[in-house]
This record gives structure tokens, C-alpha cells and sequence, in this order.
């Protein structure tokens, strides 16, 4: 059965003027990006390859302190493109399960913190966050993978550095100061990447 994604409309992305690679984004901005009226819900098979609109992609930084959450993806994974490659982003697609509705309209915020919740369950297990928080988005336009989604980056801070791995395309969890993510940026995948400056602003 095709899994049925959270998309918004990416003429109302394109709209918003981002720049290419990682926004920081205003509570404001974030609340306006996810009007009700944008949103979308639609067979992920066919979104693949549907430039009409972006999957959302939640894409969680997990830090304690002065050091960041990285891993490392194997084939396990569902995307070849970035097996092998370093991640400081935990998550996944928001799916229709994870929709909230008030008064017959989508709450996006309260359908992203479902996302967040379930993805972060299914992929590592941690005490609970301290805060999390969104703080911008990634979007992309140099192939046609990267047209199709939008990256929610969320930021979730632990009291601890207690993690454990549920998914196993994941491997090599490890929390790293982010004064060393720099040294790290040739081996990590584009979002990730994207972040280290903000991470260490």
C-alpha cells in the first residue's frame, strides 16, 4: 500500500523567497509557511516525481549542551544517495497519520509535533526533551529529488547523552562538539552540512 505524505504547495514555498540550503526562520514565518490553505495530502509514489509540491521532511537536531547527536546511514536505509554519509538530522516524511485536525482544518503545528514525536520513537530512543523547537527549514532545487521535499529542521534538547538506536540504518551514534562539525563537512550529507554554520552561530 502507498504511504500517503503531508505536502505543502510549492508555489506557496517558492512564494516565501527562501534561500537555497538552511532558512532560520521567526515563530512568525514558521506559522505563515504553514498556512492550512497550502497543505496536502497525497500518494508518495506519486509525489516522487510530482514538482507541484514539497514532502515535509522533518529533520531533528538532537544536542545536549555544547555537542550535537551525529551517525552515520548503511544501505538499511531507504535513500541510496546517503548511505555511507555522516547526519546530524534524525526523522522522516510526515505521514497521514500523523494529520491533526481542529474544526475540520489541518493544525500543522500540532500534525509536526506528531511527526516528531513518532519519528524520533521509531528511530532512537531518549529521555525526554528538555525543549524542542523549530527553527527553520532546507529547501533545495539542484536535482529533482531535492524539488520534491522541505526539510523542518527541529532542534531537541536532552538532558543527557542517552541514546539508543532502534533503526537500523543507523550506525556510529555519537555526540560531537559542534566546534568539530567543520572537520566533519566533506563526509556528511547536504542538510547536514547546510547546518554547521548555524550550529555553531
Amino acid at each position: 500500500m502507498t504511504e500517503t505524505l503531508v505536502c505543502l504547495s510549492n508555489l506557496h514555498v517558492e512564494a516565501l523567497n527562501l534561500s537555497e540550503g538552511f532558512t532560520q526562520l521567526s515563530p512568525e514565518a514558521i506559522e505563515r509557511m504553514f498556512d492550512p490553505s497550502q497543505i496536502w495530502l497525497g500518494p508518495r509514489e506519486a509525489l516522487e516525481t510530482d514538482e507541484r509540491y514539497r514532502q515535509l521532511v522533518s529533520y531533528v537536531v538532537v544536542r545536549h549542551g555544547d555537542q550535537v547527536l551525529t551517525y552515520r546511514r548503511t544501505p538499511k536505509g531507504g535513500e541510496s544517495r546517503l548511505h555511507g554519509r555522516v547526519s546530524v538530522g534524525v526523522g522522516g516524511h510526515w505521514n497521514v497519520g500523523d494529520v491533526f485536525s481542529t474544526d475540520g482544518a489541518i493544525d500543522a503545528m500540532a500534525t509536526l509535533r506528531r511527526a516528531f514525536d513518532r519519528e524520533l520513537a521509531e528511530e532512537i530512543g531518549t529521555s525526554t526533551p528538555e525543549r524542542v523547537q523549530v527553527v527553520g527549514v532546507i529547501k533545495e532545487s539542484g536535482n529533482a529529488v531535492s524539488r520534491v521535499h522541505l526539510g523542518v529542521v527541529i532542534e531537541c534538547w536532552l538532558p543527557d547523552t542517552e541514546v539508543v538506536v532502534h533503526d537500523p540504518g543507523l550506525i556510529d551514534p555519537k555526540f560531537v562538539a559542534r566546534t568539530d562539525l567543520s572537520r566533519m563537512s566533506d563526509n556528511m550529507e547536504t542538510w547536514s552540512s547546510g547546518l554547521i554554520a548555524y550550529l555553531n552561530s
